[in-house]
């Protein structure tokens, strides 16, 4: 069968969409099959191997993964914890399974990409284009690669249904319709709340390419019209927002203005954007953790305060006549608001790739329509030269994605990368440092623990970093140091039972019974009901008895 047969166009079309929605998806399961090789990393333990979600699916899953509590430092996102418990259902603690429907949501996330810029704008070379990129570029490969993203590209999946459902609904007009947006919308947030902005997003799209309202005269009453539309959205926004709020609070895990300033916050958030466009022009290097600069000179924040309103501006200019560039700047600046750093949970870096996922989209689509324009336009030779420079770049991507997924192997290439970009971050050195004990390089490992410690600036976890140092000096058998080490993560914190446990064991190997047994009923008393104290401080009790 012909990819176009003139005989029936709307048949050719959709062969024509079909043959590029395979291959697509051939591209992005060659580039990222080799996930299937790689390990569980960083929060991967917290996400997957928690006691709750290793269980699989259940009742008690399903209360706790609605629940505010019982999640340490992670926000309400309900979904995603269940999505990760479906994996274990299917899959077990295999990483593979995880790894392999993180890569098929990116699949189905670039074909409903491909597909609403097509049904959308009838432009299927544009759209491929934009496509193409979301699927190809290493910006996204932390979003992919690295399972406790789930959450990032189940909130897009079901955030570009939403986009879908509502141009349908804009078709219909029809209430059943509106109600879809919504429940698709909800969906989204419940997977992560990364898109609440997208009813802006929405208002956005109704300027182009669905032309609902236009610059004229008598625009202010359509115009109000299509923001009363948005307010059911808006609520349910505003409510995601409210309740992520107050699941990060009762685990007191919002950032203060004293380790990161309001300030700093603000000019970060400025330049940022600058940041994640050169990422897609010079697409190297890529690290879990970008952290902080000690400050962002005048010059950086000034002069890319002053690129994004020049850029604002012409974009506005020309909305009339060229609205893709005032869609996709707009796209691009207002996607990043959720994550622009000036609410801040958990650990946070200055920008990280996996927050581009949805917001560069808007570059691209400022990069594809008018290469689309300029190659219609061409004549033939030139037609031949675009089209083989447009070949050189994707293959020049894929070369480049495809090498960088390597860095997410496992924890040790994960954090031999990161340590690059944050040589003097405390949780980089400690997880480095983790990493390289458990590849038995205890030396490196006892060499960055103690890093961590010297670089803590008073995060108050100190004493899980003396800790962690202890295990390393016990692994090469130096008991003097561990117990120093275990020592003092018990002063800064009486209540860690490990450590008693640890230093117990310590104390055990160095002929020191009696203050093994002392240090072992000293944790009974802290913690009656905990057995592997009682065990140890049985075992101890009996080797006391044969001394």
């Amino acid at each position: 069968m012909k990819l176009f047969n003139p005989a029936n166009p709307a048949q050719g079309r959709n062969n024509i969409l079909l043959f590029i929605s395979l291959s697509l998806c051939l591209l992005i399961f060659a580039l990222y099959w080799q996930t299937l090789n790689h390990e569980f990393v960083f929060d991967d333990s917290l996400y997957v191997e928690n006691p709750v979600v290793s269980q699989g699916l259940s009742l008690k899953g399903l209360s706790w993964a609605f629940s505010l509590s019982g999640k340490d430092t992670t926000y309400f996102h309900p979904l995603s914890w269940l999505s990760h418990m479906l994996d274990v259902e299917i899959y077990g603690l295999k990483p593979a399974g995880h790894h392999l429907n993180n890569l098929i949501l990116h699949c189905c996330n670039t074909l409903l990409l491909f597909w609403i810029f097509s049904s959308l704008t009838k432009n299927i070379t544009a759209s491929t284009i934009v496509a193409l990129l979301f699927a190809i570029h290493p910006i996204n490969i932390e979003t992919v690669a690295w399972v406790t993203e789930r959450k990032n590209l189940l909130s897009t999946f079901f955030g570009f249904c939403t986009i879908l459902a509502y141009k349908r609904y804009t078709d219909t007009k029809k209430p059943t319709g509106y109600l879809a947006v919504c429940f698709l919308f909800l969906l989204s947030l419940l997977a992560k709340p990364v898109l609440a902005i997208l009813p802006i997003l929405l208002f956005i799209l109704d300027f182009w390419p669905l032309a609902r309202v236009k610059l004229e005269k008598n625009a202010a009453p359509k115009f109000m019209k299509l923001v009363l539309e948005k307010i059911p959205l808006l609520i349910l926004s505003i409510a995601s927002v409210l309740v992520a709020s107050a699941s990060l609070a009762m685990h007191d895990n919002m950032h203060s203005v004293s380790e990161v300033s309001f300030q700093l916050r603000i000019t970060n958030a400025l330049v940022s954007p600058v940041r994640y466009i050169l990422k897609l022009v010079f697409p190297f290097g890529q690290s879990v953790f970008y952290p902080f600069p000690h400050s962002v000179p005048v010059t950086q924040w000034a002069g890319a305060l002053l690129l994004l309103g020049v850029g604002s501006f012409l974009c506005l200019k020309v909305l009339k006549k060229q609205p893709y560039y005032f869609f996709g700047w707009f796209w691009f600046l207002i996607a990043q608001l959720p994550v622009s750093g000036l609410l801040q949970a958990g650990l946070w870096p200055a920008f990280a790739d996996r927050w581009a996922y949805v917001p560069v989209i808007g570059l691209f689509v400022i990069f594809a329509w008018p290469a689309e324009k300029m190659f219609r336009s061409a004549g033939k030779q030139m037609r031949i030269c675009l089209a083989f420079c447009g070949l050189v770049a994707a293959i020049f991507l894929m070369a480049v994605t495809y090498s960088q997924i390597k860095t997410w192997k496992n924890s040790l290439s994960l954090f031999k990368q990161a340590i690059i970009y944050a040589p003097d971050h405390y949780v980089i050195n400690n997880n480095y440092a983790s990493a390289l004990l458990k590849n038995n390089q205890i030396k490196e490992a006892i060499k960055y623990f103690q890093k961590a410690i010297y670089f803590d600036p008073g995060s108050g976890k100190e004493y899980r970093f003396h800790f962690a140092l202890g295990d390393a000096y016990e692994k090469a058998k130096d008991y003097e140091n561990a117990s120093i080490e275990y020592t003092a993560a018990i002063k800064l914190n009486p209540d860690f039972i490990e450590a008693y446990n640890s230093l117990s064991i310590v104390l055990a190997e160095e002929g020191k019974i009696e203050e093994a047994v002392a240090l072992l009923q000293r944790a009974l008393k802290l913690k009656p009901d905990d057995q592997i104290v009682r065990q140890n401080l049985l075992y101890a009790e009996k080797l006391l008895e044969k001394k």
